[in-house]
């Protein structure tokens, strides 16, 4: 940083420079637990809207009534899976979702998911027409799956909207698992396995398990029994 362009207060004659940083301290610590609590408060609203059984949806709605801004869920290829628009973006919201739905316009470090994954947090991005984006990538098991956008005016972007954006990508991740879970459970119980639900394959190269009939046994190996069988007459000779 060049001398000029450091910042140059003059203080009052008589200003007591303890006062003054015993006062910017407390204003730095008061900030701080202003979003410590804003924080809680989110994610115990986001956590309540998951309990409830909202969806992305449901977050995403709950997310856009905390922030007053546009707020988007794609999955993993930039497809919605939800989105609560804002009434002043309504006229341009489909050219805006065009524009984020192109890899091309994810940020650096945001477009290899692994990658995303390993550095996570959320980044800024200025958008057409004068807006600004808030995007945090949905991690899950190492892997970005998706990603979570605010998006509102340029300069009107804070420190609530980047704590929503943060708690919100982690609530995205969990219900996404969850979503996941039951369709997996799901499709499990309408298939079955091989000898649940549907009836085994004889033929075209499936070895199955030989069943006797009812009040018969199987002839063992070696047994006479089974010479009988497979080769009667040499049986006969023997005798």
């Amino acid at each position: 940083m060049r001398r000029e362009d450091l910042p140059i207060f003059e203080l009052p004659s008589g200003a007591s420079l303890r006062d003054i940083q015993q006062q910017a301290l407390e204003l730095i610590v008061n900030r701080q637990s202003y979003l410590i609590e804003r924080g809680a408060m989110v994610s115990q609203t986001l956590t309540s809207r998951a309990l409830e059984g909202a969806g992305l949806e449901g977050l995403t709605r709950a997310m856009a009534d905390l922030t007053g801004k546009t707020v988007v869920v794609q999955d993993k290829r930039l497809r919605p899976l939800g989105e609560a628009v804002a009434p002043a973006m309504t006229p341009v919201w489909p050219a805006v979702l065009d524009a984020i739905s192109s890899m091309s316009q994810l940020p650096d470090g945001l477009r290899d998911r692994r990658q995303a994954a390993a550095l996570a947090g959320w980044r800024d991005q200025s958008l057409p027409g004068g807006l600004t984006r808030l995007v945090c990538p949905i991690i899950s098991k190492g892997m970005a799956r998706g990603y979570l956008s605010i998006i509102g005016a340029a300069g009107d972007v804070d420190a609530l909207d980047e704590l929503v954006v943060e708690h919100g990508a982690a609530a995205c991740a969990l219900e996404m698992a969850k979503a996941k879970a039951v369709s997996e459970a799901e499709m499990s119980t309408s298939t079955g396995s091989a000898s649940v639900g549907k009836p085994i394959a004889i033929g075209f190269g499936v070895n199955t398990a030989r069943v006797p009939p009812n009040g018969a046994t199987l002839a063992l190996l070696g047994s006479e029994q089974h010479s009988c069988i497979t080769r009667p007459c040499s049986v006969a000779r023997r005798r």
